[in-house]
C-alpha cells in the first residue's frame, strides 16, 4: 500500500548515489515521488521522475544548484532527505589531525546546514509546507572510539533538526532525524575494517535483532516520516538500530 501524501511531490536526496541515499531514491520513486538526487558522484540511472545532479553540497553554490535543478525540472521542492556524509579517519582524539576533523564537519554539518537552508527557502516561497529527514547516527547516542569527528557531527545533526523544527513548524515544515545503527553499506563496511585494524571490535550479535540493517529498511522509515502518516511528527530523533540501545 502506498504511503499517503507522497505521490507527485518533489524530493531532494543528498548523497543519493549510494548506500542509504540510493535506497531512499528508489523507495521515493516507488511511492510516486519525483526525485532530484545530489552527490559528488553523478548518479548512473535517471528517468522521467528522477534527475541526478553532481554537486558539492558543502558550498552554497552546490546547495543552491540542487534546489534550482528541482524547481526547473519539476516545479518545486516538497521534501528533503540529507544522506550525504563521510566517516573520516579512525584515530583517538590526541592523534587526529585537525584537517581530518574539519573535513568531516564540513561535509556532515556544514553541508547539511546549507542543504536545509536552500530547501527551506524554496519551501517558504511556495507557502505549502514540507518535510525534512536528516540522517544522524546511533553514534549520537553511543560513541564509537576513534570517531570523534563523526560522533560529534552526528550530535550536531540533532541540534540542526531540533532548531529547524522549532523555527519552521508554524510554516508547516516538519523536520525529523533518524539514527541508524549498523547498516549494510560500503561506508559501514569500511568503517568496521578500519576500527578492527585499530583494535576496536564492532560486535553486532549482542542485540535483539543480531544483524545489520538493509538500506531499504532505513529508506522505508524515511518515506514514512515524509508522508502524511507522520503529519504530527516533528523534532524527533528515531533510533533504527535493531534494539542496540536497549
Amino acid at each position: 500500500m502506498a504511503l499517503e501524501g507522497l505521490s507527485g511531490k518533489v524530493a531532494l536526496v543528498t548523497g543519493g548515489a549510494q548506500g542509504i541515499g540510493a535506497a531512499t531514491v528508489r523507495r521515493l520513486l516507488a511511492e510516486g515521488m519525483r526525485v532530484v538526487s545530489a552527490d559528488v558522484q553523478p548518479s548512473r540511472h535517471e528517468g522521467d521522475r528522477w534527475l541526478g545532479v553532481e554537486a558539492d553540497l558543502a558550498t552554497e553554490a552546490g546547495a543552491a544548484a540542487m534546489v534550482e535543478a528541482a524547481v526547473t525540472r519539476f516545479g518545486g521542492v516538497h521534501a528533503l532527505v540529507t544522506c550525504a556524509g563521510i566517516r573520516g579517519t579512525a584515530l583517538p582524539i590526541h592523534e587526529l589531525p585537525v584537517a581530518d576533523f574539519d573535513a568531516v564537519m564540513t561535509v556532515n554539518v556544514r553541508g547539511m546546514f546549507l542543504s536545509m537552508a536552500a530547501a527551506i527557502r524554496q519551501m517558504l516561497a511556495q507557502k505549502s509546507g514540507g518535510a525534512i529527514v536528516n540522517i544522524s547516527s546511533l553514534n549520537a547516542r553511543r560513541a564509537n572510539p576513534g570517531r570523534v569527528a563523526y560522533n560529534s557531527s552526528k550530535h550536531a545533526v540533532i541540534g540542526l533538526t531540533n532548531t529547524a523544527a522549532v523555527e519552521y513548524g508554524p510554516d508547516g515544515i516538519r523536520v525529523n532525524a533518524i539514527l541508524p545503527g549498523s547498516v549494510n553499506t560500503g561506508m559501514s563496511a569500511l568503517a568496521d575494517q578500519t576500527c578492527s585494524a585499530a583494535g576496536w571490535r564492532m560486535d553486532y550479535t549482542q542485540r535483539p535483532i543480531p544483524r545489520t540493517a538493509d538500506p531499504a529498511e532505513i529508506a522505508g522509515f524515511i518515506a514514512w516520516l515524509l508522508s502524511d502518516g507522520a503529519s504530527f511528527q516533528t523534532g524527533g530523533a528515531y533510533e533504527i538500530d535493531g534494539g542496540a540501545t536497549i
